[in-house]
């Protein structure tokens, strides 16, 4: 048994009837009756398992033969001494640090292996503790003699003692220290090396590139005329180069595009403004063949001079824009051709205020087409009773139109579907006259004037036509 752990220093076997211990250093010799009885007092259910005796530490295990059950007294005793010495060499070889400390005490504090006295009057009170909060294993920081330790202390129940492993806490913190330092003095000297790389890649790239950000942002507000310089032939200064290219560029595509779009507008003004409905003729000729059949001469020189005046007017092409009050004779030559037509049948009503009609200039063919549009969209199935009312006004600043009639035609998805194709400047939808209007409208006088349409008074479908005329081609007033 001695062979099998370097823990046991000596093996007895106490037997009291033989009178006889034998033992693996003495041999066999006359039993050590005091050692038994110094053994046996130790041994019970709840004693600790190991026993101090003659500065000496022992195992104890009696053998009883429970066949002999009025006999309490063991027949054998097997003691088992352990190597103190042994014990404390294993104890040192867990001793990391210098100065640490390793020690064991047993849980009555009757005993210990290895550490100073201090330490172990130390350990000794920590055990109470340890019994007292049932604590049976753990590490924390304590203070002996005015020392600081890292300690880890473990309780074995079997063997009924307690290991300390006491650490001075500089013998740990102070690799930690150093590298703390060494931590400071590297994030120190980083922070350092990126100020000074900051520094460096903004003087290098923040500045040009802010530079050239606000001359982008001069470009974007409208101005053409920025330019910018570097004296360095480097990535930015091609950069820069290139900016002033492109801003020359765009200044000529800009007065490529600004001329080409006047020109487009001049031209699609003629052509939307002479955009005429031929049925208009035939329907008139058509009349004064069935006034002739008839010989309602009267009626027929009233067609021919109004039908005579329409005409000449919407030919007559020299300018491009007449007095408003040319434009409302034009417009009223029409409802009086439409009035000899359909008679008593739909009624066309005129208020008009004392405006300056003479002296305003508009684009052509702006009222005739709305009112056309009432007739033969709003009353076209009106067999009585139909009302087309026309109201005018005009100032300095500002023309005012609305027509509007009582047809029933029309119903409110269709008139809002009308003022979404208004609203709609993509260019892409059908031109109908209504639209044709507004956008001549919008393109003579700016996005303020043009056509709108609703709902009107009478129940039918209203038109507004609203000219500010107090615009100029790129700058527009507020006050209309």
């Amino acid at each position: 048994m001695k062979t099998v752990s370097p823990y046991v220093k000596n093996v007895s076997i106490h037997v009291p009837l033989m009178n006889r211990t034998i033992s693996t250093e003495y041999s066999i010799n006359e039993l050590n009756v005091e050692e038994l009885n110094v053994l046996k007092s130790y041994t019970s259910l709840y004693g600790p398992p190991i026993i101090r005796w003659d500065n000496r530490l022992f195992l104890n295990v009696p053998f009883v033969d429970p066949k002999l059950s009025y006999s309490k007294e063991p027949i054998f005793d097997i003691s088992v001494e352990l190597s103190q010495a042994e014990l404390e060499s294993n104890l040192n070889k867990l001793l990391s640090h210098e100065g640490s400390n390793a020690f064991i005490i047993d849980r009555l504090a009757e005993w210990s292996i290895g550490g100073n006295r201090s330490l172990i009057s130390f350990g000794k009170s920590f055990i109470g503790q340890v019994d007292a909060e049932n604590m049976l294993e753990g590490q924390k920081t304590v203070r002996v003699d005015g020392r600081d330790f890292l300690m880890v202390y473990k309780t074995s129940d079997l063997l009924g003692f307690v290991l300390f492993v006491l650490i001075p806490k500089k013998a740990v913190s102070a690799p930690l220290d150093s590298y703390s330092r060494l931590s400071w003095i590297l994030s120190g000297l980083s922070g350092f090396i990126i100020l000074i790389f900051t520094v460096w890649i903004y003087s290098l790239v923040m500045q040009p590139l802010d530079k050239l950000i606000s001359a982008f942002g001069q470009v974007e507000e409208g101005n053409l005329e920025v330019a910018v310089y570097r004296k360095s032939r480097d990535e930015f200064g091609y950069l820069y180069h290139q900016f002033n290219e492109m801003v020359k560029n765009l200044k000529s595509l800009f007065q490529q595009t600004y001329e080409q779009k006047t020109r487009l507008k001049n031209a699609e003004l003629k052509q939307l403004q002479y955009q005429i409905n031929p049925h208009f003729l035939y329907n008139s000729i058509f009349l004064i063949y069935r006034m002739a059949k008839v010989e309602d001469y009267k009626n027929i020189i009233r067609l021919s001079q109004h039908l005579g005046n329409y005409y000449q007017f919407i030919t007559r092409n020299a300018k491009d824009e007449i007095p408003l009050s040319d434009e409302i004779n034009h417009a009223k030559d029409y409802t009086e051709i439409q009035n000899i037509r359909f008679g008593d049948r739909i009624k066309v009503i005129w208020e008009q205020d004392d405006g300056d009609y003479e002296n305003i200039l508009v684009p052509r063919l702006i009222l005739q087409p709305l009112i056309e549009n009432a007739y033969y969209h709003g009353l076209r199935n009106k067999a009585s009773g139909g009302i087309i009312l026309i109201r005018l006004s005009a100032n300095p600043s500002q023309i005012s139109i609305s027509i509007q009639d009582n047809g029933s035609e029309l119903k409110d998805e269709e008139i809002a579907a009308l003022q979404q194709s208004l609203m709609d400047v993509s260019g892409e939808i059908e031109v109908t006259a209504i639209l044709n209007i507004h956008r001549r409208l919008q393109i003579r006088y700016g996005s303020n004037s043009g056509v709108t349409v609703s709902r009107g008074e009478l129940g039918g479908l209203k038109v507004n036509l609203t000219a500010c005329l107090k615009e100029n081609r790129n700058v527009q007033i507020a006050d209309c």
